[in-house]
């Protein structure tokens, strides 16, 4: 057998319909549910369903993540207490809440367009466009619409005195904004010092955030907040009864300190009381309360020093709201620690997690390709494999080529054979479900399934 030339092995997708288990491109925690993107595009929804906020057209709590009716094409998710909001490639915004649909399916929200990012809080709403203004709609008892006032609002009002914000961070009852040139502003509630004011005052308009500057990345908990700056440091305000703050006491703070023994940070994420950590080598470290075993230390002990959150690495991503997180790897792989409840984490239990599980997302595969079998019957084996495959060709070929691609359709990797009866190769990637296209000089083709244990 001659080898003529070889990369990595080269997965397929079949025009099969059957489901299998895609990893979520992103991830949304809300309090009571969570949503996801497939890596394909579609969209699932999990958890409590009191309000329809899972947008399946049901009240039913699910403990598998569902398909979302109606919506496809969908950039990006953020989930509320009992709402879900849903990002369209056009920048239009959808909202899944039984309040504004007979039938519990996403509807569109007026006056809203050329939105680039949605961020929820308790129930405030906040919208970025693309020319750097942000818009809020919803709950305004402390001010933290930022509007000059405490009104709550059904249609979308404007901050006040505020431009050129990148990013935004909404909490119980009090938001940050940040700025271009790297200033934070706050508005809201600020009895326990979480707008970083330098006192327990509310505000009914976007004030400065005292200290930080040059910030790159904020986030808000329940009541405190986090600031990254660029110098991989990140700062934090606000309640810290539970240790959240990291500054090595339970004292709140009324404008922002250091968070102890955290350096080489590239990303941080609130939970309701508790605050995460990405590092620059891919681990993630948590602090503050932790009845359910949000922190991923296997206790539920409260922390007021960075924990490493166990049995993961390679993380590239965090997402968390309310007392449950979840986290991407690099190879997409999604883990969920924390509160269960009501199945918000998908993992088909209501059993809180003290440490990650790794949880499966079972979407649909897009059947777009016909299965070809013009070669004759080809044997393959092992199946499932461990990554080893041999191929028997039933006869000899005087050239064939073996494409390896994975469930999207997107090639792996290309080998080219020649005079041969019997192929071998390697697939390196990830467990899962793998296709193989072998096609031969005479344009003949054919489609095998490969599962790796």
């Amino acid at each position: 057998m001659k080898k003529l030339h070889i990369h990595y092995p080269l997965l397929f997708v079949l025009a099969l319909f059957f489901s299998a288990q895609v990893n979520a491109q992103k991830v949304a925690a809300g309090f009571y549910h969570s949503l996801f993107i497939c890596e394909n595009g579609q969209l699932r929804s999990v958890g409590n369903n009191s309000y329809g906020q899972l947008g399946d057209g049901s009240f039913s709590d699910q403990l598998i993540p569902v398909k979302v009716a109606k919506l496809t094409g969908v950039t990006g998710i953020s989930a509320g207490f009992s709402y879900s909001y849903f990002l369209a490639a056009d920048s239009t915004v959808w909202r899944a809440n039984h309040n504004l649909s007979s039938d519990n399916k996403p509807v569109q929200m007026p006056n809203l367009s050329r939105i680039i990012k949605i961020y929820v809080g308790n129930e405030a709403i906040f919208f970025l466009r693309n020319d750097s203004t942000v818009w809020g709609i919803g709950a305004n008892a402390r001010g933290e619409l930022g509007d000059g006032s405490t009104s709550s609002r059904q249609t979308p009002v404007k901050p006040k005195n505020l431009t050129k914000i990148i990013d935004v961070a909404a909490g119980n009852f009090h938001t940050i904004f940040l700025k271009s040139d790297g200033t934070c502003w706050s508005t809201g509630r600020g009895a326990d010092g979480q707008l970083g004011a330098g006192g327990t005052f509310d505000r009914e308009t976007p004030g400065q955030v005292l200290i930080v500057s040059d910030i790159t990345a904020i986030a808000c908990g329940g009541y405190h907040s986090l600031f990254l700056k660029k110098d991989s440091t990140v700062w934090a305000t606000g309640y810290n009864l539970d240790g959240r703050l990291g500054n090595d006491t339970t004292i709140n703070s009324i404008a922002p300190e250091q968070v102890k023994g955290m350096s080489s940070v590239t990303a941080i994420a609130c939970g309701f009381g508790c605050s995460y950590f990405l590092r620059k080598d891919s681990t993630v470290w948590a602090l503050g309360a932790n009845p359910y075993g949000e922190l991923g230390d296997s206790t539920t002990t409260d922390r007021k020093s960075p924990v490493r959150v166990k049995g993961i690495s390679g993380i590239v991503s965090i997402a968390s709201h309310g007392n449950h997180t979840f986290f991407i790897k690099y190879d997409g792989t999604l883990y969920g620690v924390g509160w269960n409840k009501y199945g918000q984490l998908g993992d088909n239990t209501t059993i809180d997690k003290i440490y990650p599980v790794q949880i499966t997302i079972p979407c649909d595969i897009p059947s777009s390709i016909n299965e070809v079998e013009t070669l004759p019957t080809l044997t393959l084996y092992p199946n499932p494999t461990n990554g080893l495959i041999q191929i028997d060709l039933g006869a000899e070929q005087k050239e064939i080529c073996l494409l390896v691609r994975n469930l999207l359709g997107e090639e792996l990797s290309r080998s080219y054979f020649s005079n041969t009866s019997k192929i071998e190769t390697t697939i390196n990637g990830a467990s899962g479900i793998y296709f193989i296209e072998l096609q031969n000089s005479s344009s003949q083709k054919r489609m095998l399934k490969v599962v790796k244990e």
